[in-house]
C-alpha cells in the first residue's frame, strides 16, 4: 500500500497531469524534491501512469468493441506488448475464464473494426481464438472527464501533428517537450501551445491513471450480464450508480452489458456480484473473468478506479 503523501499526490496528478512538481509541493505543503522522488517511484513501481485520455468523441471514434482473445498462454505476454502499441487499443487486461485476454479497441467506423478483427488480430502469433461483443452506448466509461453535453462533444478536425502528438501522450503525459519538439520535428514552443489546446478544447485530458491493484483492490473484473432487454437501460444505470464500478457498456451481441469492478480482495468481489448484482431486477445471469497480472491502458484509459481507499 502507498503512504498518504502519494496518495494526495495521485489525487492531485489525477485532476492534473500537467501540473508542476512545484505547484503539487505548494498545496501539500512539500518540497519539490519529496513530490519529484514519489511521482518517479510511483511510475517505476507501477503505481500509476500519467498518460493523455483522448476523448472519443471528439476523436470521431463511432466503432466500439470489448474482444476476448483465446491465446496460446506461452505467447500472452508477446500478444500484450504487441497490442499495446496499437493506438486504437485502448486497454489490455490478461484474465481467467473464457478468455485468456480481454481487450478494447476505437474506431472512426465499423469497417476499420473488422479489418481490425479480420486480419490484425489474426496476424498475431499467438492469438487462437477471437470473439468481439460490440458496443452500442458506454453508460459509464469517461464519468466527469469531459464535457457531458452531446453539442459540446462533436468531432474535430485534427491534423497530423495532431494525432502524432496525442499518440505520443498516450505513453508519457509529462513528456520533456524538447524531446517531443525534436522527435515531431516541430518547436518546443508549438508542442506547448498545441497540447495545451488540446486540453482546454476537451479532446484530451492528461491525468494519473492508478493500477488499481497497488492501490488495494487486489480483485479486479470483468462481468458480462445476460438481462432482460426491456430492462437494460435500467441495469445500466443501477450499475453506474455503484463506487467499485468502473465501466459500464451496453453490447450488440452476445452479452447485453459488460462491466468492470474492482475490490480489495476475492470475498468482496463475490459478495458484491452475488448480492447487489445478480439481484437487480432484469440480470439473468453473468460470467466473471477475473484480471491476471497484466493492466494495460493506453489511449483510452477507461480503467480510472474511484481514488477512494478500499
Amino acid at each position: 500500500m502507498i503512504d498518504d503523501t502519494s496518495f494526495k499526490i495521485i489525487i492531485e496528478l489525477s485532476r492534473g497531469g500537467r501540473s508542476s512538481n512545484a505547484k503539487i509541493a505548494k498545496k501539500l505543503g512539500i518540497s519539490v524534491l519529496t513530490v519529484a522522488k514519489k511521482i518517479n517511484t510511483m511510475i517505476n513501481d507501477g503505481v500509476i501512469a500519467i498518460k493523455a485520455v483522448p476523448n472519443p468523441n471528439k476523436m470521431g471514434y463511432y466503432a466500439n468493441a470489448f474482444i476476448g482473445l483465446d491465446v496460446d498462454l506461452k505467447h500472452v505476454d508477446q500478444v500484450c506488448a504487441n497490442l499495446i502499441n496499437n493506438p486504437h487499443v485502448s486497454m489490455v487486461v490478461n484474465c481467467f475464464g473464457r478468455f485468456d485476454v480481454l481487450i478494447n479497441a476505437d474506431f472512426l467506423d465499423w469497417e476499420q473494426l473488422q479489418n481490425f478483427v479480420e486480419v490484425d488480430l489474426t496476424r498475431i502469433k499467438g492469438i487462437t481464438g477471437i470473439e468481439t461483443f460490440l458496443v452500442s452506448e458506454s453508460k459509464k466509461r469517461f464519468k466527469g472527464m469531459f464535457h457531458e453535453n452531446p453539442g459540446e462533444n462533436v468531432p474535430v478536425c485534427l491534423d497530423e501533428i495532431d494525432h502524432q502528438l496525442i499518440n505520443s501522450l498516450a505513453q508519457n503525459g509529462r513528456p520533456n517537450y524538447a524531446d517531443l519538439a525534436k522527435k515531431l520535428k516541430i518547436s518546443a514552443s508549438t508542442v506547448s501551445r498545441r497540447v495545451t489546446s488540446l486540453e482546454k478544447e476537451d479532446i484530451i485530458k492528461i491525468m494519473a491513471i492508478p493500477n488499481p491493484s497497488k492501490l488495494g483492490y487486489l480483485a479486479n473484473a470483468f462481468v458480462v450480464l445476460k438481462a432482460d432487454l426491456s430492462k437494460v437501460d435500467m441495469i445500466c444505470e443501477k450499475l453506474s450508480t455503484f463506487p467499485k464500478i468502473h465501466l459500464v457498456m451496453r453490447l450488440m451481441n452476445g452479452f447485453d452489458i459488460v462491466f468492470g469492478v474492482h475490490a480489495s480482495d476475492s470475498d468482496s468481489l463475490y459478495d458484491f456480484i452475488k448480492n447487489h448484482i445478480a439481484v437487480i431486477d432484469g440480470v439473468l445471469n453473468s460470467e466473471t473473468f477475473i484480471r491476471g497480472n497484466f493492466l494495460y491502458f493506453s489511449a483510452g484509459a477507461m480503467y480510472l478506479p474511484s481514488l477512494n481507499k478500499p
